[in-house]
C-alpha cells in the first residue's frame, strides 16, 4: 500500500480517538484462547457499561431466555463465548468514536456488517487447508473479521462531512464504499483502519486484515487472514444487496477453500442475517 498523504495528515495532524488501556487489556483477555465462561464473566465485570449490555442483549427478544439471566455469568453463558467476545470487543472499540457528525452513518448496519464478518471469518478460517482444526486461527480471523472497518468508523469521526458524502455518492452514483472515500476523502477505510491499528499498537495480524483484505494482490506476513476476510468481506456485502448467490471468488483457490464449502459459509450467514440486524436493534 502506497503512502497517501491524506492518510498521513490524519496521522499527523487529525486527532486519531485513544483507546484507553482499560480496553487494549479487554482486547488482549478476549482473544486469550483459554478464557473460559467464569474468567469472561469477571473480565467483562471491570466495564460497566459493556456489562450492561451483554445483560440487556442476554434478556432481549434477540436471546428469548426462559428465565430472567441477572448475572454477567449467567449472561455469557446464555449468549456463548464467540458471541461475548465479539459484542464485547464490538462495544470497546467504537466507544471513542463519535459519529454525530456524518449522519449519513448508519451505526446500526456498521455493527450487523461488523458482526457478519466476523462470523463469516471464523467460519471460513475452519474450510482453510492446514487450518481445519487450528481454533486459535479461527478465533484470530473472527477478530480480524469483527475489527475489519475500523477505518470506516474513524473516517464517520475526524472526516464527518467527506464521509457523509461519500455514503451519498455510494447511494445516488452506485459507487462502492471504498470507490466513493477515494473519490470525496482521497484516502478509503483500509489506509485508516491501518493507521489506526498500528496507532492503538493492536496485534500485526489484524493491522494487515484491516489494510489489506481488499488487496487480491497482498501475500506477504498473515496474507491468508487478510484474504479470507475479503472474501468475506464481499460475501456481506452481496447479502446487504440481496443476493442468494456468490460469484465465483477466485482467492479461495489460494486459501485452498472448497467453493461449496465457501457456499456453505455463505448460506449460514444468510440465515443469520437478520439476527445480526436484530441485534443491533437491540443495542443501539
Amino acid at each position: 500500500m502506497e503512502n497517501n498523504p491524506i492518510a498521513e495528515h490524519i496521522a499527523h495532524h487529525l486527532r486519531i480517538p485513544v483507546l484507553p488501556n482499560s480496553a487494549l487489556q479487554l482486547i488482549k483477555a478476549l482473544t486469550s484462547e483459554d478464557i473460559g465462561f467464569r474468567e469472561l464473566s469477571i473480565v467483562v465485570n471491570q466495564h460497566p457499561s459493556i456489562a450492561a449490555r451483554l445483560l440487556a442483549l442476554a434478556n432481549s427478544a434477540w436471546a428469548a431466555p426462559v428465565i430472567p439471566v441477572l448475572t454477567v455469568e449467567n449472561a455469557c453463558a446464555r449468549l456463548g463465548l464467540n458471541v461475548v467476545r465479539s459484542v464485547s470487543l464490538g462495544l470497546a472499540i467504537i466507544a471513542p468514536f463519535n459519529t454525530a457528525n456524518c449522519p449519513a452513518f448508519n451505526l446500526k448496519q456498521f455493527w450487523a456488517s461488523s458482526m457478519l464478518v466476523a462470523e463469516g471469518s471464523g467460519l471460513l478460517a475452519a474450510g482453510v487447508l492446514g487450518y481445519e482444526h487450528n481454533a486459535m486461527f479461527h478465533q484470530t480471523a473472527q477478530t480480524a473479521g469483527l475489527l475489519h472497518n475500523l477505518g470506516l468508523l474513524c473516517l464517520a469521526d475526524v472526516m464527518p462531512k467527506e464521509t457523509h458524502e461519500a455514503f451519498q455518492a455510494v447511494s445516488h452514483d452506485h459507487l462502492t464504499i471504498m470507490e466513493a472515500l477515494r473519490l470525496k476523502a482521497k484516502t478509503d477505510y483500509c489506509e485508516i483502519g491501518s493507521l489506526v491499528g498500528n496507532a492503538w499498537g493492536l496485534p500485526k495480524v489484524f493491522v494487515v486484515a484491516m489494510g489489506h483484505h481488499h488487496e487480491a494482490a497482498y501475500h506477504e506476513e498473515f496474507w491468508q487472514v487478510s484474504t479470507l476476510v475479503g472474501c468475506v468481506v464481499q460475501a456481506v456485502q452481496h447479502l446487504f444487496d440481496g443476493q442468494e448467490t456468490l460469484p465465483d471468488e477466485p482467492r479461495l483457490t489460494e486459501l485452498a477453500v472448497d467453493p461449496h464449502y465457501f457456499n456453505e459459509v455463505y448460506e449460514n450467514l444468510g440465515a443469520k442475517f437478520n439476527k445480526f440486524l436484530t441485534m443491533a436493534n437491540d443495542l443501539f
